[in-house]
């Protein structure tokens, strides 16, 4: 027989703490499975002592001078004709804006002329309606659906110029 004494008679081991670390819960893992935290990437600047806010602000919006209410300006007159691309003076605005500051401001420039631009074209899809009228009753469907198609992408253009942006109309003829 051995030396050891019976199992009520051996000295008491302290009792370790139980340890439990929460972990959120993850359907694709395991249980028992721990996850594995990937180190920061090298680029990241270190933590500030004390844990520091880890939110990121916005960058601030570009600023907004004179340019940006000319550029906007732009394409917002070109609505003096409600959308009736027939009342042929949709035009006149963004001409003389171009015109007059046209040599002022590189981005005014390019806003009122890419306005001028998009006028002329609707302009012309307005009278090419005309004759496809009588041809083959297309021109009652341009004529519908081009006074909503001009609504929308004037104000797109006008959000975006707003923004500091710059804006193409699509499928159109630059003619100038």
């Amino acid at each position: 027989m051995t030396d050891m004494p019976p199992p009520a008679e051996r000295p008491a081991e302290p009792e370790k703490p139980l340890e439990v670390k929460a972990e959120p819960f993850d359907a694709k893992r395991e249980p028992g499975q721990r996850t594995y935290e990937a180190p920061p990437p090298k680029s990241a600047p270190p933590t500030p002592p004390g844990g520091g806010s880890t939110q990121h602000t916005a960058p601030p919006p570009p600023p907004r001078g004179s340019s940006a209410g000319w550029a906007v300006f732009a394409h917002l007159a070109t609505l003096v004709d409600f959308c009736l691309p027939w009342i042929v003076i949709a035009w006149v605005p963004p001409l003389v804006i171009w015109l007059a500051k046209k040599d002022d401001d590189a981005e005014i420039e390019y806003h009122a002329r890419e306005s001028l631009n998009f006028q002329l074209n609707v302009i012309f899809w307005a009278f090419a309606a005309v004759p496809l009228i009588c041809a083959c009753g297309l021109g009652f469907v341009i004529m519908t659906v081009l006074p909503f198609v001009k609504l929308a992408l004037v104000l797109i253009a006008s959000i975006r110029a707003a923004d500091g942006q710059r804006f193409r109309y699509p499928f159109i003829l630059r003619l100038l």
